[in-house]
């Protein structure tokens, strides 16, 4: 319960703007030697033979079995054998591991090979969304609003468009910090200005973060916080976005944790 509320207390000034801009990585400290990437040529603990899908399964195996040393010592072994799938997977478990300097080590590394590639033309250079979802998750949950900037300005440089559930963590980003909501707002405006229509995905994070802005300030009152909820099932609705299993999960924790048994009655 005290973590809880410290989180709920955490807050930012309320004139903050939510805009893209370019911004440099704050060094990480790399935790449980999960530091070096090797530039092997494939010699080592790979067979020559074996395809894509099989290293990218033995890797999947050996972190799914807490086998993390073996995994980043096959992973050096493939060389120039790995894809872009394989570094995503080195990525996603060590952002896992909460260890945020071996990730970004990896991380960069990944950007530079996929430059390596899309500059001489061959295959196996080119992203997509997929390839950055885990550092995104990884600051946004630390709150880390500049590193998300980061990032997204990396996604940029790649010419990968943010999607669904881009947007969705950059709004779950300031979920849980007060005096967020112009930020949040922002995000909205920057989806509207590239084109981008919000999915169930962006409106489940949008109902989340209006929830938390009244269970994290006991000063908003039931009323003005089941008006903003209204006005996001309103925006669903024209936008003929239906409601999902997340949605009706976000709603009913609300309602019970509000004590407003009338609203969860129609939400079941």
């Amino acid at each position: 319960m005290r973590a809880a509320r410290r989180i709920a207390n955490r807050s930012i000034p309320s004139q903050v703007q939510w805009q893209r801009r370019q911004v440099k990585t704050p060094r990480y400290a790399p935790r449980h030697g999960f530091a070096s990437v090797s530039d092997g040529v494939g010699d080592g603990g790979a067979e020559q033979g074996e395809d894509a899908l099989q290293n990218y399964t033995k890797l999947m195996r050996l972190w799914h079995s807490n086998r993390s040393g073996e995994a980043i010592d096959y992973f050096s072994s493939l060389g120039m054998q790995r894809t872009m799938k394989d570094w995503t997977v080195m990525v996603s478990n060590l952002a896992k591991h909460k260890d945020g300097g071996a990730m970004m080590i990896y991380f960069e590394q990944m950007l530079v090979e996929a430059k390596e590639k899309q500059d001489a033309a061959v295959e196996g250079g080119e992203l997509d969304e997929d390839n950055f979802m885990a550092v995104l998750r990884f600051f946004a949950t630390e709150k880390d609003i500049a590193n998300l900037q980061y990032v997204l300005s990396k996604m940029d440089e790649f010419g990968v468009p943010a999607g669904g559930r881009t947007y969705s963590i950059l709004i779950r980003a300031f979920t849980g910090l007060q005096n967020s909501r112009e930020a949040v707002d922002g995000v909205m405006k920057e989806m509207q200005e590239r084109g981008f229509k919000p999915n169930e995905k962006v409106y489940g994070a949008l109902l989340a973060h209006v929830c938390s802005q009244f269970l994290g300030n006991r000063k908003v009152r039931k009323g003005e916080a089941n008006k903003q909820i209204e006005a996001v099932l309103a925006e669903m609705r024209k936008n003929d976005v239906p409601p999902n299993i997340e949605t009706y999960g976000i709603l009913l924790g609300f309602y019970a944790r509000t004590h407003q048994t009338k609203f969860a009655e129609e939400v079941i």
